[in-house]
């Protein structure tokens, strides 16, 4: 990194699924029931005063995600760890797998962040078409 404050990604290290932007994405694509039967059986960790509480705000959350189609973690996980996320589709559009982009909050601010949604979200409509084999464009 070129910025002193520099953020990695520690392979192996479990993050609960509550927190992490992508879960959210897989989670939010299952049907009600199945999303309120796996809320109720999480553990609620808070890493931080930002983390999902309990399972009435989790699934609180997936709605939102649901609705609107893309994901965050700002500070839910590391206090100075901001993330977006988008879903990548199969051909019959259910989310198969996510993408994300995550920032130290001393580079780029979570609102800063925000402003990439347009191209992380084109870019997980692309890799989406590309892995169903349908290359029809659809407005994001």
């Amino acid at each position: 990194s070129r910025y002193p404050v520099r953020m990695y990604s520690r392979i192996g290290k479990p993050v609960a699924i509550t927190v992490a932007a992508v879960a959210k994405l897989l989670l939010a694509d299952l049907t009600e029931p199945e999303r309120r039967a796996i809320a109720e059986k999480l553990d609620y960790p808070m890493y931080t005063s930002r983390s999902t509480p309990d399972a009435a705000a989790f699934l609180k959350e997936l709605a939102v995600v649901r609705e609107q189609g893309w994901a965050t973690d700002l500070g839910g996980h590391e206090e100075s760890i901001n993330c977006i996320g988008a879903p990548i589709r199969g051909a019959d559009g259910r989310v198969l797998a996510a993408m994300s982009v995550s920032a130290p909050n001393v580079v780029v601010t979570a609102e800063e962040l925000l402003t990439l949604l347009p191209l992380v979200r084109r870019t997980a409509e692309t890799i989406s078409r590309e892995y169903s084999g349908t290359n029809r464009p659809k407005k994001v």
